[in-house]
């Protein structure tokens, strides 16, 4: 979220709009990742935990023509600022990163019906919920039905030479890759496991994960692994940045990402933009738009995974599949193309800036 959120600013703030990014002061301005051009201002806030943090004196930094982005959801520091901008007549919107969809909230979002309750309040008084795709919607109207919509997807940068150089000796280990945070429910690491153990071991590809830890899952699925008794073909590994990563991806035989939900998947996007095979959930609402000839797509099961697994593209049709990937990244994620998109879609809405010597996005 915050390398999306990063992105947005710059990509406004290169168009001539003022863009000022506020956080909590107190220890999270070092989360926070700023475009070229863009402003910053820390607030202080009352409370530690992010979902219960209440912004002091936000009101102070709103002005007459601004346009106020509030970003995920659940929040009460959301609720306390659209109060402040509802108080001054200040336009937001929500930007909720996928905040709002079922499958986050499966037993997760205690006193659910008091949350929702102010979350319909904070959604039927915005302008409009900023969506990345229109099949995020539905569950949207699900607690809040008068909610109004603007959908502009995040746009990705593509080098301009194709980096998909890495080639493997006749002795490389092959294997199939995954890379993010290791969250067992939302990233499907459950699912791969058990495709995994599914598959007889001659049909078992070796699987190696990077990431970094979120919650303690890291080691919790390391240790599932070896109970399970897939230790021979499912390798945890630090995390990779950089060209370490870089390499990590293409020398893979496919990169498998088996989200159970997911807003955006800048994962997805970074691989197909490297020309690489990869494999998506279902489940993640970027797979309704790419086109069948550009990734390879499965229902969010076991089974479904397994057949992925055991039949890996090689050869001209792997090649193929992967290019199609790039070139459909270069030409529908074009950060020029989102945000003119964001423009149309706000004026659709009516929603319009000040004079941009006074007005801030």
């Amino acid at each position: 979220m915050n390398t999306s959120r990063a992105q947005w600013q710059e990509a406004i703030a290169a168009h001539g709009t003022a863009v000022l990014a506020v956080d909590a002061r107190g220890g999270f301005e070092s989360d926070t990742l700023l475009g070229l051009g863009v402003h910053h201002c820390s607030i202080r806030h009352f409370g530690k935990r992010r979902v219960d943090m209440v912004p002091r004196r936000f009101g102070s930094v709103l002005r007459t023509g601004d346009l106020v982005v509030l970003h995920e959801g659940w929040t009460l520091s959301n609720v306390v600022a659209a109060w402040q901008c509802v108080r001054r007549a200040i336009p937001y919107v929500i930007m909720p990163h996928g905040a709002y969809d079922e499958k986050v909230l499966e037993g997760r979002l205690k006193y659910r019906r008091l949350r929702e309750l102010l979350e319909r309040v904070v959604v039927h008084h915005a302008r409009a919920v900023w969506l990345y795709f229109d099949a995020e919607a539905v569950d949207v109207r699900r607690f809040a039905p008068r909610a109004e919509f603007i959908t502009a997807v995040t746009g990705y940068t593509v080098q301009s030479s194709n980096p998909n150089v890495v080639r493997r000796g006749r002795d490389a280990e092959r294997y199939v890759g995954w890379y993010g945070r290791f969250d067992i429910k939302h990233k499907g690491l459950d699912v791969l496991l058990a495709a995994m153990v599914r598959l007889p071991e001659a049909k078992r590809p070796l699987v190696r994960l990077v990431g970094p830890d979120y919650g303690g899952d890291k080691p919790r699925f390391e240790q599932a692994i070896l109970e399970r008794g897939m230790g021979e073909w499912m390798r945890v590994e630090p995390e990779k940045r950089g060209d370490d990563l870089r390499d990590f991806v293409l020398g893979a035989d496919l990169i498998i990402h088996p989200a159970k939900w997911e807003a955006f998947g800048r994962v997805i996007v970074e691989v197909m933009a490297m020309s690489q095979l990869v494999a998506v959930s279902m489940s993640t609402h970027i797979a309704s738009v790419i086109p069948d000839s550009s990734i390879i797509k499965f229902r969010c099961d076991s089974i479904a995974l397994a057949q992925v697994l055991a039949n890996i593209p090689d050869g001209d049709v792997a090649a193929s599949i992967a290019q199609a990937g790039r070139k459909w990244v270069q030409t529908h994620l074009n950060w020029s193309v989102s945000v003119d998109t964001m423009w149309k879609e706000l004026e659709r809405h009516q929603i319009f800036l000040g004079d941009p010597a006074d007005a801030t996005f």
